[in-house]
């Protein structure tokens, strides 16, 4: 028989709402499980939902489940395991299960690093910065697999040996996985010590709806919420207002003011949020130490190599258009000194000949 938290959980019609009535009422998933008709209604639960679920009781396969999660290695962690993320126990309503595919052992300081779908190269330039220092300093990255920053901070964190987990608005099972671009993604975050978490049981498909609730898991899983670009509506001022709502720190990347994706970030600074412009900002916020030596400063040597570093600092650009803008009365050779200053670390290659100071 399977835990009775992990019965409810596949109940279609379940909700946040649905069970906190029923617990309230009840006491425990056991004997929810077990109730009647009669008690199901005293709990609160309308009257179709009640028939609803009864009619499923009577036909779930407990046994056909168990032997499924079994044969997809998903294991089932609910609120009375010991393995139960105590940090989820800070909601008002932690998830009843949680399916889980990889591992949760690997847990030190953690960071969600959230962000917009439509991410710019001045928001890729500032996870690829600061990702390589916060895993060597031992930090575990969390974000939710969709595209843009969230995709970004798992490939950073993967490409730094670091150990990443991915919070699904959908179920853990390959074939649930939203977006599906990245089930190659998903799985290397297992193969490297990471996980794939949901409160969603295998084969449930993402709504506009699973995408904010799981919000509150990757903010609660978390020390601190950093978000690095943002629109004035994103999901992620969801995850960041679920971090304040249970006291964790909340963090920004501040942007030009004029920049659609900086309107979330810098809202978030004007109103107390915690501004993040090194990595070490971020070091000190999580109590934690780097584990690499602080390099020498680079600084621009020539007045077109500083004119040049000005004009990246929060944007990328084609060389091109570096050319038709940058000054040259010297005559001096602008592909030339951008290919020096990519040499000395000032510039970075973002593909395609765009360029952003470093």
């Amino acid at each position: 028989m399977l835990p009775s938290p992990v019965h409810l959980s596949y109940f279609p019609q379940i909700t946040r709402a649905r069970t906190r009535r029923a617990l309230a009422y009840f006491g425990s998933t056991d004997m929810i499980r077990d109730a009647t008709r009669q008690d199901l209604l005293a709990c609160g639960w309308d009257e179709q939902t009640t028939d609803t679920y009864l009619s499923w009781r009577q036909t779930f396969d407990e046994a056909a489940i168990a032997e499924s999660l079994s044969a997809l290695n998903i294991q089932t962690i609910h609120r009375e395991d010991i393995a139960y993320p105590p940090q989820l126990l800070d909601l008002f309503d932690p998830p009843l299960c949680l399916f889980v595919r990889g591992s949760l052992t690997q847990y030190t300081t953690s960071l969600s690093i959230v962000g917009t779908r439509k991410m710019s190269s001045y928001g890729k330039h500032i996870i690829d910065t600061l990702i390589p220092v916060l895993v060597q300093a031992g930090v575990t990255i969390i974000s939710g697999l969709a595209y843009g920053v969230d995709s970004t901070a798992h490939k950073a964190t993967l490409h730094a040996r670091g150990i990443t987990h991915a919070v699904l608005g959908s179920g853990v099972d390959t074939h649930s996985i939203a977006p599906s671009a990245h089930i190659s993604l998903a799985a290397d975050i297992i193969a490297q010590g990471g996980s794939l978490i949901s409160e969603y049981p295998p084969g449930t498909e993402a709504t506009r709806y699973t995408f904010p609730e799981r919000n509150r898991i990757i903010a609660a899983l978390s020390k601190a919420t950093l978000v690095v670009e943002a629109g004035e509506k994103s999901g992620s001022l969801i995850t960041a207002q679920c971090a304040l709502d249970i006291g964790r720190d909340v963090c920004a990347i501040p942007h030009p003011i004029h920049t659609p994706h900086g309107i979330g970030p810098n809202t978030l600074i004007k109103h107390g949020a915690h501004v993040i412009t090194e990595v070490q900002d971020l070091l000190t916020l999580l109590q934690v130490d780097a584990q690499t030596q602080r390099q020498p400063k680079i600084t621009p040597s020539t007045p077109v190599e500083l004119a040049i570093h000005q004009l990246l600092q929060t944007e990328a650009m084609h060389i091109d258009e570096i050319i038709a803008i940058i000054p040259n009365p010297t005559h001096e050779n602008i592909m030339s000194t951008i290919t020096i200053m990519e040499m000395r670390g000032l510039l970075k290659h973002m593909g395609n000949m765009m360029y952003i100071a470093i």
